[in-house]
């Protein structure tokens, strides 16, 4: 097969051609003298005069400029003054697709190109014409769309939350965007999704959940362990009644130490989430978050702490971020670079009620990182989508799509943080909680169908055949 390079209407498998600049008829690409240097990166420094050298505070690729030699040849004049006009009008276009696939590659890449001018035009015979274009484009070159598998994700926070894309093809990160059944994530009760990433070490050691039963002999007074109730998640007795509520944050759950063992993979920031019920829907019952880093000291992320909405479904309660270890953390043994473990710390639970009559049911708590890529989607309400995806290109966003891919009107919600990004040579996983921060009830037994997909991204026109 000769090399492939032609503007294309898309980043499919079977694209249609709109100018082929290398058909072997009239263009002849000069690949030997074509450049497909990688892009360059732009650095934000930091210096000062009370220490060598500067800090490299935050990177960037910068867009790229691929260089194609051109070559027309044809017994025709006309026929060489047509084809430099159709390269004219697809330079001219605001974006473009560049396709090149090379000789003996197995698979193309794609550039998303920016209008752009020609670099020079050479008349060398009647028939002979040579041209240069240097076409600016985003700076990586991406590989077709690769679909993963279907996963149901559980609601149960006992069974994990999550989807796991082990290395990833591609050369640098790029977005994971996911489609999510319409049925599972549009209802009457404004359903949130909260979204974490974890891409380093080994993101199955990572702490996850913490059942309050665990608490053993630091539950307090008026606080027990109730009978297996089947909305709550774990086995056994598993939950615990916080009751005779009063007007003061009284702590009444004590977590032991968590993470129970010492781990590079327990450091980073965590979103705490609590999962609670109110007995009584009208009480008005507060909850607060302390975190002990030796059991002694508490340090509370929220003075005012979570008040729960009406209603006595089973609710997710939403603390602000913390961070594991507590205070300074080196994260090495210096230049050395070898990862420290880090300790776990202890949690407590306070509880107060300002009006009304209630207690509280506490079920257990998890963590969800965010010292990467962390969002919380709220979900349009929408009637007739199939399928909402969670866009998280260059510019996230989330939209409804029917049976035959076609979009629906939606209302517009915005994305907070960061969409999910997934790095190749790693582990990556993504951590799926229902039901945060809205008056929907968290069920148990549901579920969200889920499919992940991505467009890798290269550093280099040619591809490995593995990735």
């Amino acid at each position: 097969m000769a090399a492939i390079v032609d503007f294309v209407d898309g980043i499919s498998a079977s694209p249609t051609t709109r100018l082929d600049v290398n058909d072997g008829v009239i263009w002849r690409t000069l690949l030997n003298g074509s450049d497909f240097t990688p892009p360059g990166m732009r650095r934000s420094t930091t210096s000062t005069m009370l220490t060598h050298g500067d800090w490299v505070a935050a990177t960037a690729y910068t867009n790229r400029v691929v260089t194609l030699e051109l070559q027309l040849i044809a017994t025709d004049p006309d026929a060489l003054a047509e084809q430099l006009q159709l390269l004219a009008r697809e330079l001219e276009r605001a974006t473009n697709i560049l396709r090149v696939w090379r000789h003996g590659a197995t698979k193309p890449v794609f550039f998303e190109t920016f209008r752009s001018p020609f670099a020079a035009v050479r008349e060398q015979l009647s028939t002979h014409r040579s041209a240069r274009v240097d076409i600016q484009a985003k700076p990586f070159a991406l590989g077709l769309k690769e679909t993963l598998s279907t996963v149901v994700v559980p609601n149960d926070p006992a069974t994990g939350c999550y989807i796991d894309i082990p290395f990833p093809s591609g050369d640098v990160e790029t977005p994971l965007n996911i489609d999510f059944a319409a049925s599972d994530v549009i209802t009457s009760g404004r359903n949130q999704t909260s979204i974490a990433m974890r891409r380093r070490g080994t993101p199955a050691n990572a702490p996850w959940i913490w059942q309050a039963e665990d608490a053993g002999s630091t539950l307090a007074a008026n606080t027990a362990r109730q009978a297996n109730d089947a909305a709550m998640s774990g086995s056994g007795q598993n939950f615990v009644r916080a009751s005779s509520l009063t007007g003061s944050y009284v702590t009444r759950i004590t977590s032991p130490l968590f993470p129970a063992a010492a781990s590079v993979d327990a450091r980073g920031k965590y979103r705490p989430y609590l999962r609670v019920r109110k007995t009584n829907g009208t009480g008005e019952v507060r909850v607060r978050l302390v975190i002990s880093p030796d059991g002694t000291t508490e340090i509370t992320p929220d003075g005012v702490g979570v008040v729960l909405p009406a209603g006595t479904g089973v609710q997710w309660a939403e603390f602000p971020v913390i961070q594991i270890p507590v205070g300074e953390d080196p994260i090495t043994d210096g230049p050395g670079g070898a990862y420290l473990a880090t300790r776990g710390i202890t949690f407590k639970i306070q509880v107060s009620l300002t009006a009304g009559t209630s207690n509280l049911d506490v079920d257990c708590m998890v963590l969800m990182p965010a010292d990467d890529r962390f969002c919380r989607v709220l979900w349009p309400g929408v009637t007739g989508p199939t399928t909402m995806r969670l866009d998280s290109s260059s510019k996230p966003k989330v939209y409804g799509l029917g049976s035959a891919g076609e979009t629906y009107s939606t209302e517009i919600r915005a994305l907070d943080s960061g969409t999910p990004m997934i790095s190749p040579n790693s582990y990556n996983r993504a951590w799926l909680l229902k039901n945060t921060g809205t008056t929907a009830a968290d069920v148990l037994s549901g579920s969200t169908t889920a499919t992940p997909w991505y467009m890798p991204r290269y550093l280099n026109v040619v591809r490995p055949v593995s990735s």
